[in-house]
């Protein structure tokens, strides 16, 4: 009886651990640094940021910088995003292409102990750590 109330205690903690690190309960919003997009690895000297709050996304890209919108709803999508148009030559302008294809693909998003990941589907597409 004591090992089935345990048992019954250590599902529902995990349940509910499992609805925050799923974004359920936690939020996205903050101020955020890209540490990888699609696996590679992104460099605080490649300044790629995102930002997030009340529905708004703003950042850089590797290059420009960008803003728009976010939206919760079933998952996580950005809005169009506007940007600057500098040129973007060699490393910056790769990143920023790789990151311009990424934010077309997100539908979903979790926290992972203090990484938010950015999903297509189950994979991680965009990871980034707070900004200090």
């Amino acid at each position: 009886m004591l090992r089935a109330a345990l048992f019954s205690s250590v599902v529902l903690v995990s349940a509910t651990l499992a609805g925050c690190t799923m974004g359920e309960s936690a939020s996205p919003e903050g101020a955020w640094r890209v540490v990888a997009l699609d696996g590679t690895s992104i460099e605080p000297a490649d300044d790629v940021t995102l930002t997030l709050q009340d529905g708004q996304a703003s950042g850089r890209s590797g290059c420009n910088r960008y803003n728009g919108s976010y939206t919760l709803d079933d998952g996580f999508a950005f809005g169009a995003l506007a940007s600057t148009r500098m040129a973007c030559r060699g490393r910056g302008g790769e990143i920023e292409a790789q990151f311009n294809t990424i934010v077309d693909q997100v539908n979903g998003w979790r926290l992972d102990n203090g990484v938010l990941e950015l999903l297509d589907g189950e994979r991680a597409v965009l990871r980034a750590v707070l900004e200090p």
